[in-house]
């Protein structure tokens, strides 16, 4: 009987069919726009295929020897994501073999065709075999098919192009394939809408020669003119008990990955090999980043927080310290697919992460190592420089990072360590200033956060007064008093708090990769109005910027106000410049021109800052 099926979107698939145990069979197949992908998810319960399909298929012939003919046009076929253009195709089938052709063609007059002859059983019963031993023929035919011109769809890329040219000549068996002949792709492009970049002059060349398919070449760029990534290799086909096999070796010179919105950037460079098995191979060598900044928020991903003392936890909550997943357990599920030997990634000097909290300078290097059948990263990365801002409830405060580590151990049941230092400089009463340091220990699973000062005053402070210092200004003793004293605190939180503030703006608008905003009031002793606090506001802006791979720049300038400076005419300016250069990878030095670490206390008489002059030289010692 037949059996019409109707979709939602108009298809419609009509199938009649007599097949009886013994004599002739007929059959009849007539489909019209008809989605077969979503009746294949329902039935079969495969994965959900997009596209539609239209055309007609008989049926011939008996169950012990059937006859099929076909002929049909498939529309916008893929997965989620990528859609392929309009395939024509045409056969038949009788005496167990399958002869087809399936054409596409672009709207420049460029064509794609497939032609071959399959040994196959399509019997109407149980067989034995169903892939045959005898001779496959095949053959691929490309005609100056433009990329350009047919209607390909992959979400996310835009602007599609390439020119493929050359014919492949397919024999041999299933068990033992093999080809003849070569293709070649030129003028390949395409926008990567996600990543915010558009690879182009592309070229590859594949030959096919006998048991191999050999990658001749392969070159694109991305970025300036030598910016490129280029690949050769082999790929052994499967013969009897011998498994498919590949040997690639990829090489990439400043290499442009991403040019994101949202300020991620990254190039790479180096060289890696992928050799071995095919279902599982080796990979090896050396990947290089010598740029990057890359942007990301960690929040949701795990956090945690522990102080030393009970009070200052109960100040700071367990949330305020956010850490991100370890790149070790993200990288450690590719293990179930490739092997690594001898492999390592490279941190050039001018390589950034920003997260909403801090935004560090890294450099170092990781062996990637196998740990059992998961990956595995070994050694470290250090911070040189950079910003970290510690949440303290409704304020929050600014730090500079003066170092840092972060240790693998390639164990994935070994969490990596930290140990990370930074600085802010809390400005009190009279212009004087009060360093105070956090840092970070402990590992990844628990990282342990304590607040300290190098001033004598505090060196041996518990670490509420700490607190204090940073939200107030002032030690808790010193927080009593009527309500000017209230009106004083409340100033001297919402004052550094503006600078927060400030730095999140300039940092989206100025081109730099550090900056810092302290603001504060000059004149701690008298009564606090809406004037005295913009007469005695002291401001200061740190800008610190990478130049190519070893320099790297720093400017400081600010404005005094009120008793800490001898003038009473108005505000006076200060600056400072400072350079770093990296000698060597363990060696750097560093000159620079400023007025101290108190540029708004200076003696009676002085309208400016004086200046002080210093060179240091650095040398690192890793243990």
């Amino acid at each position: 009987a037949p059996v019409e099926l109707r979709s939602t979107a108009g298809g419609v698939l009509a199938v009649r069919a007599d097949v009886p145990r013994a004599g002739d069979v007929r059959g009849e197949l007539r489909v019209d726009r008809f989605p077969f992908g979503e009746v294949s998810a329902l039935l079969a319960g495969t994965r959900p295929v997009h596209g539609t399909v239209s055309g007609r298929a008989t049926l011939a012939g008996v169950r012990a020897a059937p006859r099929m003919s076909w002929d049909m046009v498939v529309d916008s076929v893929g997965l989620e994501g990528f859609r392929l253009p309009p395939i024509t195709s045409t056969g038949t089938y009788a005496d167990r073999r399958i002869t087809g052709q399936a054409t596409v063609r672009d709207t420049l007059g460029g064509r794609l065709l497939i032609s071959g002859q399959l040994p196959v059983d399509l019997t109407i019963g149980s067989v034995d075999k169903r892939l045959l031993s005898d001779v496959v023929q095949g053959r691929v035919d490309l005609e100056a098919l433009r990329l350009e011109g047919l209607p390909l769809q992959v979400d996310g890329v835009s602007r599609i192009r390439g020119v493929l040219n050359g014919a492949l000549t397919l024999g041999g068996t299933f068990e033992r394939p093999s080809a003849s002949g070569q293709v070649s792709i030129s003028g390949a492009g395409a926008r990567v809408d996600d990543l915010g970049i558009e690879p182009a002059d592309g070229r590859l060349l594949v030959r096919a020669n006998a048991d191999s398919l050999v990658l001749e070449s392969f070159a694109v760029r991305s970025g300036g003119v030598g910016d490129t990534v280029g690949a050769s290799g082999v790929l052994h086909f499967a013969a009897g008990e011998t498994p498919a096999s590949v040997d690639m070796r990829i090489s990439a010179r400043d290499f442009v990955m991403s040019r994101q919105r949202d300020g991620t950037d990254l190039d790479v460079g180096g060289a890696v090999r992928i050799s071995g098995a095919l279902h599982r191979p080796e990979l090896s060598g050396t990947l290089f980043v010598p740029r990057a900044n890359l942007v990301v928020d960690p929040l949701g991903a795990r956090s945690a927080l522990d102080l030393g003392s009970d009070a200052a936890r109960a100040l700071l909550g367990a949330d305020e310290v956010p850490v991100a997943e370890t790149a070790a357990q993200s990288l450690s599920r590719l293990g179930s697919s490739i092997t690594v030997a001898n492999a390592r990634v490279e941190l050039g000097n001018d390589v950034w992460v920003q997260t909403p909290e801090s935004r560090v300078n890294l450099a170092g290097g990781l062996d990637v190592t196998m740990n059992g059948d998961l990956l595995a990263l070994d050694g470290e990365i250090r911070a040189n420089r950079g910003q970290y801002r510690l949440e303290l409830g409704v304020v929050n405060r600014s730090f500079s990072v003066d170092s840092g580590r972060v240790r693998f151990y390639g164990n994935n049941a070994i969490a990596p360590t930290l140990d990370i230092s930074a600085t802010n400089v809390v400005r009190v009463a009279g212009g004087s200033e009060i360093p105070v340091r956090v840092h970070i220990g402990g590992n990844y699973d628990k990282p342990l956060l304590t607040l300290s000062s190098t001033d004598p005053l505090y060196a041996s402070a518990p670490e509420t007064e700490i607190i204090s210092l940073l939200i107030f200004g002032a030690p808790t003793f010193a927080l009593d008093g009527q309500s000017q004293s209230t009106v004083r605190a409340v100033t001297g939180i919402l004052l550094p708090s503006v600078g927060g503030l400030v730095e999140g703006a300039l940092q989206r608008w100025l081109p730099v990769n550090t900056i810092q905003v302290s603001t504060g009031r000059g004149q701690q002793d008298a009564a606090v109005t809406g004037t005295s606090l913009i007469d005695n506001l002291n401001l200061s802006i740190s800008a610190g910027k990478q130049f190519g791979e070893r320099t790297f720049l720093r400017l400081n300038t600010g404005i005094c106000r009120g008793v800490g400076q001898a003038t009473q005419r108005g505000a006076s300016l200060w600056g400072g410049v400072a350079a770093e250069y990296r000698i060597a990878r363990n060696w750097w030095g560093q000159v620079g021109v400023d007025p101290g670490s108190a540029p708004c206390t200076r003696p009676a008489g002085d309208v400016f800052p004086r200046l002080q002059f210093g060179f240091d030289l650095f040398r690192e010692w890793i243990f």
